[in-house]
């Protein structure tokens, strides 16, 4: 086929060129958080086993925003609260289905957009550690460094110890080291640095 005619199919090309560019980026860009920046920026750090998950609407700048209203049972109480209960309030919906919230009009539903790219979800039974910001003037707050400031709790099989690991396996948290950490490990040395 000459070039000729092929130039009658330009806008073919043209729009197989473009078309790779023209989808959002469905990607949370987050720089990496160290310990020692982590444990700064946050505002409450603890270890704790989700209680229960609600989610809702909450009012902001003269609009609403869907949220999700987290309960935990702290055990480890590190920085910025005592022992017992903690409730708060991340923004958006957890990623899992299309959502019916009571306090939007009936039959309105909010589908999985509304759910924050790299923003941890929590189930019942959750063991976590949290590294949590500052609330906002709405009373909306996240882990710092949004999945890096969520380290889930699971324990090994075959050795019976508890590991912790946040969504990209610790990269970057402390030099030198990937993948997780021994829970009574990264405890100590965030207790270490909390008396510096």
């Amino acid at each position: 086929m000459s070039f000729y005619r092929l130039w009658k199919f330009k806008p073919v090309f043209v729009t197989l060129f473009f078309l790779p560019f023209s989808y959002p980026a469905f990607a949370a860009m987050v720089l990496l958080v160290d310990l020692d920046e982590m444990i700064t920026r946050a505002d409450r750090i603890f270890v704790g086993t989700c209680l229960s998950v609600r989610q809702g609407l909450i009012s902001v700048g003269g609009g609403t925003l869907p949220m999700t209203m987290y309960t935990f049972e702290v055990s480890e109480p590190l920085k910025g609260l005592p022992p017992g209960q903690v409730t708060f309030k991340q923004v958006g919906l957890s990623s899992a289905q299309v959502h019916v919230l009571p306090e939007a009009a009936p039959g309105r539903t909010f589908q999985s957009p509304l759910h924050i790219l790299g923003m941890p979800e929590y189930r019942p039974g959750d063991e976590v550690l949290l590294f949590l910001t500052a609330e906002s003037s709405a009373g909306l707050t996240a882990p710092v460094g949004l999945f890096q400031g969520a380290f889930f709790a699971r324990k090994d099989a075959l050795s019976g110890k508890k590991f912790l690991s946040n969504g990209i396996q610790n990269a970057g948290l402390v030099p030198g080291r990937y993948g997780p950490f021994l829970f009574e490990d990264l405890l100590a040395q965030i207790r270490s640095r909390l008396r510096k």
